[in-house]
C-alpha cells in the first residue's frame, strides 16, 4: 500500500503523462527530486513496470480513483478459471463393426500373443505360495496342466470379445487380464461340466469384483461365446460328407476333361503323319 504522501506525489508525477522513452528511462533520481522515499521509490518503480509504455501512467480522468490493489498470487490463481471449466472433452465416435469381421480378419501371430498373456495371468492362482509343492500347505483341487484346454479356449474367446471391443473403441483400456477369474478357481471344488467351466471362465474374465467391465452383461457375453464356438467348431459329418462328394465329383470332372484333351491330341498327332 501506498502511503498518503507518496500517493499524492505520484499523482502528481502521473500528471505529466510521462509516456515512451521518458517512462522507460526512468530513475530513482527522478523519483527523489519528486520528494519520495526511497521505500517509496521501489513500490512506484514497481507499479510503473506493470504498464503499457505507449500508455499514460494513470489516466487524467481518473485522477481521484484509487491505485488498484496488489493481489496475491494465491488470489490471481483463484481467479483464473481451471482448463476444466473451459474445455470439455468430447470421446471419439464408437464405430460399429460385425463380429463376424473380427472372427475372419483376426490376425493369428496378434491373437496367439494375447492368448498367452491371458493364460500366464490365470496361471498366477496356482503360483500362490499355499500351493507351492515345497513350502506350500494346500493342494489345489484341479492342476493348471489337467485343465489347460479349457483354459485355451477361455482365454481364445475372450482375446475374440477384447479384439472387438477395441475395434469398435480404439481409446486407452486398462484392463486386468483375468479379470476376476481366480474368484471362480477359488469356488471351484471339482469340474463337471467342462462347457459350463469355459463359460463361467470367460464371464468372470469380463468381469471385476463389482461387476461386468467395458459394457457387457450376461446375454452379450453368452451371444459372443456362441459365436466364437460356432466359428471354431469342426465342419460337421454332413458338411464333411457334402464337401467329400463335390471333391469326387470335381476329380471325376477333371479326369475326363484330361481324357478328352489326350484323345484331341492323338488325332492331331496321327492326321499330321498322315499328311
Amino acid at each position: 500500500m501506498f502511503m498518503p504522501a507518496a500517493k499524492t506525489a505520484f499523482q502528481n508525477f502521473s500528471n505529466k503523462q510521462v509516456t515512451g522513452d521518458k517512462l522507460e528511462h526512468l530513475t530513482t533520481e527522478d523519483l527523489a527530486e519528486l520528494g519520495f522515499s526511497p521505500s517509496d521509490i521501489k513500490i512506484i518503480l514497481k507499479q510503473i513496470g506493470t504498464l503499457k509504455k505507449s500508455e499514460p501512467l494513470i489516466d487524467s480522468n481518473m485522477k481521484s480513483e484509487p491505485l488498484p490493489s496488489v493481489h496475491s498470487p494465491s488470489e490471481e490463481i483463484q481467479s483464473t478459471p481451471s482448463p476444466n471449466e473451459t474445455k470439455t472433452y468430447t470421446p471419439p465416435a464408437k464405430k460399429s463393426i460385425p463380429f463376424s469381421t473380427i472372427l475372419k480378419n483376426s490376425v493369428k501371430a496378434e491373437h496367439d500373443s494375447q492368448i498367452y498373456r491371458v493364460l500366464e495371468s490365470y496361471n498366477d492362482w496356482w503360483n500362490q505360495p499355499k500351493f507351492r509343492s515345497d513350502s506350500g500347505w494346500e493342494k489345489p483341487p484341479f492342476q493348471y496342466r489337467d485343465i489347460y484346454p479349457l483354459l485355451f479356449e477361455a482365454a481364445d474367446i475372450l482375446t475374440f470379445i477384447r479384439e472387438h471391443l477395441d475395434a469398435e473403441d480404439s481409446t486407452m483400456k486398462i484392463r486386468m487380464l483375468d479379470g476376476n477369474a481366480q474368484a471362480l478357481f477359488n469356488k471351484t471344488k471339482e469340474i463337471k461340466d467342462e462347457d459350463a467351466f469355459v463359460r463361467d471362465l470367460v464371464h468372470h474374465s469380463m468381469s471385476d469384483a463389482v461387476g461386468y467391465v467395458e459394457g457387457m452383461n450376461k446375454e452379450i457375453v453368452d451371444k459372443y461365446i456362441d459365436e466364437v464356438q460356432q466359428f471354431r467348431a469342426p465342419p460337421s459329418k454332413s458338411q464333411t460328407t457334402e464337401n467329400q462328394q463335390q471333391n469326387t465329383v470335381f476329380q471325376q470332372v477333371e479326369e475326363k476333361l484330361n481324357h478328352n484333351n489326350d484323345v484331341r491330341s492323338n488325332t492331331a498327332s496321327i492326321a499330321i503323319k498322315e499328311t
